[in-house]
């Protein structure tokens, strides 16, 4: 199998979320070949989730910061981290809160809820600025 490794970085705008989104989808479609149309799309939602809570709630919007996206493919398999620079959140917190259901008719961890739908595995560093997932495609 062979590993492929790719970074890419993203302003903390919503113009540079969509490019860097296309940018990341025209990469994984040439390292991951003949993937289905809905693996795709199940990951082009993650990455949309994530980069747009880093830059917004991360970053807060500030132009001096950036978003860094590390992406790793091996056969299937895919691996993506995505960290802003921006302090962090309790993430345990959230998390106990859409484990518990409780606002679920508000905004709040709704990417995050998304996100550990779709993919096989989702972390989170000490800090909580920094998410990765992981997701076997062509299951």
């Amino acid at each position: 199998m062979i590993l492929r490794n790719k970074v890419f970085r993203c302003g903390s705008d919503i113009g540079s979320v969509r490019h860097v989104l296309g940018d990341i989808l025209q990469y994984l479609v040439k390292a991951l070949p003949g993937q289905s149309p809905e693996d795709l799309d199940d990951v082009r939602l993650i990455f949309n989730e994530l980069i747009n809570n880093a830059v917004e709630h991360g970053n807060a919007f500030d132009g001096g910061k950036l978003v860094r996206i590390s992406v790793s493919v091996e056969g299937n398999k895919l691996a993506a981290y995505v960290e802003d620079e921006g302090k962090g959140f309790d993430y345990m917190a959230v998390l106990a809160a859409i484990d518990a259901g409780a606002g679920q008719d508000g905004e709040t961890g709704r990417g995050i809820k998304l996100v550990r739908a779709i993919a096989d595995e989702v972390t989170f560093n000490g800090d909580g600025n920094k998410v990765g997932f992981f997701k076997t495609l062509g299951k």
